[in-house]
C-alpha cells in the first residue's frame, strides 16, 4: 500500500502565490512552490484564467485537513520543522484552506494555448 494518493487541486488565481508557498512545505521533495499555476482554468476555457488546477500526491492523513486552517497550520508548522523549511505564514495557511477545492474541478475548463497556423 502506498503512503501516498493522487489528489486533484483547484486554486483561484487570486492565491496561487500564497497556495505555492503551502504546498512547499506539504511538498517533501523540491517543486512545491511550483506547484499552482501551470493548468489554467476558466469557466469557458479562454483566458483570461479563474483558477489553478494541480495534480499532486499527499499522504492521506493531510486530505482532511486541507480545508481546516488551523489543523492545516499546525501540520505545516511540524512539517516545516521535520524538512528544516521556512515555516509557514498564517494568512497563506487560511487563503489556502479558505479556497482550496478537492478534486476535478466543476463548471471549469482548461485554457489550452492555440499553435499558430503553419
Amino acid at each position: 500500500m502506498s503512503d501516498y494518493v493522487d489528489v486533484i487541486l483547484v486554486i483561484p488565481v487570486e492565491v496561487v502565490e500564497q497556495a505555492n508557498r503551502v504546498a512547499a512545505i506539504f511538498d517533501p521533495d523540491t517543486g512545491g512552490e511550483h506547484t499552482f499555476g501551470g493548468c489554467l482554468l476558466s469557466p469557458d476555457g479562454a483566458a483570461p484564467a479563474t483558477h489553478s488546477m494541480a495534480s499532486t500526491i499527499m499522504k492521506p492523513e493531510y486530505m482532511a485537513i486541507l480545508s481546516d486552517s488551523e489543523q492545516a497550520f499546525a501540520a505545516l508548522n511540524q512539517l516545516a520543522a521535520a524538512y528544516g523549511r521556512t515555516a509557514p505564514v498564517e494568512a497563506d495557511v487560511q487563503d489556502f484552506c479558505n479556497n482550496v477545492s478537492i478534486g476535478e474541478p466543476e463548471g471549469l475548463l482548461r485554457i489550452v494555448e492555440q499553435e499558430p497556423a503553419a
